[in-house]
């Protein structure tokens, strides 16, 4: 079974872990738009770019609508060829009125063909893990088959 060195080390390192996940957490320098949108005054005129799951919801004249979760956000900029339902990238300024400025924009292709395809070397690495080595549950490891 277990020693007490051995069960002490893996507590010492989960709580090593989690620390390092809350500091990732509170300290991350990123600006993003929910950061934006919580504290407009402080963040107005800031550049930020916007690309996590963010969709085209509208398209108009002097701009498009973008989508991110739950949230809409108008973005003034012309972009030729850009419908609805589109992935995009945008870098942009923020506005404290609550709307973005665009500078650029990168239309994402394909992304779930790309999500799909990078499953393969995962599954291939899976497979040959445990084609060479079992589990062993006795002593909660991995042994040579």
């Amino acid at each position: 079974m277990w020693s007490s060195g051995r069960i002490i080390r893996v507590v010492i390192y989960a709580i090593i872990l989690l620390f390092l996940i809350w500091y990732g957490h509170e300290n991350n320098p990123a600006i993003t738009l929910d950061r934006c949108m919580a504290d407009p005054e402080k963040y107005d005129g800031i550049s930020l770019t916007v690309g996590n799951e963010v969709k085209v919801y509208l398209v108009s004249e002097d701009g498009f609508v973008i989508q991110q979760l739950n949230r809409r956000m108008p973005v003034r900029g012309k972009v030729k060829e850009l419908t609805p339902g589109t992935r995009v990238t945008i870098s942009a300024i923020f506005h404290k009125e609550g709307w973005l400025e665009l500078q650029d924009i990168h239309i994402v292709k394909h992304r779930e063909a790309k999500i799909w395809l990078s499953i393969i070397p995962v599954a291939l690495i899976a497979f040959l893990f445990f084609r060479y080595f079992r589990f062993h549950p006795k002593h909660f490891q991995f042994e040579r088959r």
